[in-house]
């Protein structure tokens, strides 16, 4: 049996083909998105009452066999380590959970795998404080987030996975991978702000440390430049005078400044650009004041 992929094109057509069982076995691995046994499956499978055939649910045995018909299909591919675990297809993943939402089933889908799967579990004296699995679950969660425009899921998943899997978070900054690979800057511009700003403070803090090229935020960011929204407008207008400076843009940049919109630290970055420009007793008293006006925050 091969488990060779077709190509991308024909891959979402099949999947747009799909009938029950096979459209909700390939949703629900799509929306777990890891290496899942089959047995496990088997119980996901009969939560949403979905059957084999007839009245008689799936066992482990039918369900193999759907699942390497699948596999056959190279709608999932087999995990060579494991024997009976599969994963879905990368190619259609993000589609099978969208095709999941247009079909309503996607809240009843996610229930099902949280249950069984869980990204958190509730620790401390009361059983209230939520402690992530592990990283895995956590980019599982943002993932699902930015698929269906889920800002409050996305938001408290980086906040859990920055504080509590530290390490793991900055060597791999969950939605710089899963905004970037690929780069879509309609697709970025279609998020919420807040997921926007998130996003791309840390693409912008990576590209600019690990001097990678950053034409595609910066004209992400150039669109933000009259953006209203108060919460999130003056922050992202600081993060395009970064880039700019970064780049020795300085003229863009005053002008970005001198502009009637409020920008996050700008005593800071018009000290930044009297610096550069050898104005030195200028940059001191700005950024004197750009200092006393963060203690005054703070304090």
């Amino acid at each position: 049996m091969s488990e060779t992929p077709p190509d991308h094109a024909h891959l979402l057509m099949q999947l747009h083909h799909l009938t029950d069982p096979d459209r909700k076995i390939v949703q629900l691995a799509a929306i777990i998105h890891d290496v899942v046994p089959v047995s496990q499956l088997v119980i996901c499978l009969k939560k949403i009452n979905i059957k084999h055939s007839g009245p008689f649910s799936f066992t482990v045995r039918t369900l193999q066999a759907q699942v390497e018909s699948l596999m056959t299909r190279g709608m999932l591919r087999r995990d060579l380590g494991t024997g009976f675990h599969f994963r879905v297809t990368d190619a259609i993943a993000d589609e099978a959970v969208r095709q999941a939402v247009a079909d309503g089933v996607y809240p009843e889908l996610v229930r099902v795998v949280e249950a069984e799967l869980p990204s958190v579990i509730k620790v401390g004296a009361m059983k209230g404080d939520p402690r992530l699995m592990n990283f895995d679950r956590a980019v599982r969660e943002i993932r699902l987030g930015l698929l269906t425009g889920d800002e409050e899921r996305v938001l408290r998943y980086v906040g859990l996975a920055a504080s509590q899997r530290v390490e793991d978070y900055y060597r791999n900054p969950p939605l710089v991978r899963l905004c970037t690979q690929p780069w879509d800057l309609e697709r970025m511009a279609a998020l919420p702000l807040r997921i926007q700003v998130k996003a791309l403070e840390e693409m912008v803090e990576l590209a600019l440390t690990g001097l990678e090229p950053v034409a595609g935020i910066g004209q992400l960011l150039q669109r933000h430049l009259d953006q209203s929204c108060e919460e999130t407008g003056p922050t992202l207008r600081a993060l395009y005078l970064l880039v700019l400076l970064v780049q020795g843009r300085l003229h863009e940049a005053s002008s970005v400044l001198a502009a009637d919109r409020p920008v996050a630290g700008a005593e800071a970055f018009q000290g930044w650009i009297d610096v550069l420009r050898g104005h030195n007793r200028q940059a001191i008293t700005t950024l004197d004041h750009a200092v006393t006006a963060l203690d005054s925050l703070r304090a």
